[in-house]
C-alpha cells in the first residue's frame, strides 16, 4: 500500500530517487519496430490469455496472424508509446 520510494527506504537504501522516461515513436514504424510491437503483443497475449474473454483473445490472435488482413506487423497506423520509471537508492 506504499510507493516504491518508501519501500526502498524502508529496506535501508538512502537518497532514494526516481526518474521517468518516455519512448514515443509515431506511425509509421519501420519493419524492425513493427516486429518489436508484434513480439510485445504476443508476449502480453500469452501472459494475459487466461484473464481475457474469448472475443478478446480472438481479436488479439487476428492481430498476430501474418495471414490475417488485421496483422499488426503490416499496418501503417501502429505506433509505440511507453513510459517507464526507474527507482534508485544507495546503500
Amino acid at each position: 500500500p506504499v510507493g516504491w520510494s518508501r519501500v526502498l527506504a524502508d529496506v535501508g537504501l538512502r537518497d532514494v530517487t526516481a526518474f521517468s522516461y518516455l519512448v514515443d515513436v509515431p506511425a509509421p514504424l519501420s519493419a524492425a519496430q513493427r516486429g518489436a510491437v508484434v513480439s510485445w503483443l504476443a508476449w502480453m497475449t500469452h501472459a494475459a490469455e487466461e484473464l481475457l474473454d474469448s472475443a478478446d483473445v480472438s481479436a488479439l490472435l487476428r492481430l498476430l496472424d501474418p495471414d490475417d488482413e488485421a496483422y499488426v506487423g503490416r499496418r501503417d497506423d501502429v505506433f509505440m508509446l511507453k513510459a517507464s520509471t526507474v527507482h534508485l537508492g544507495w546503500r
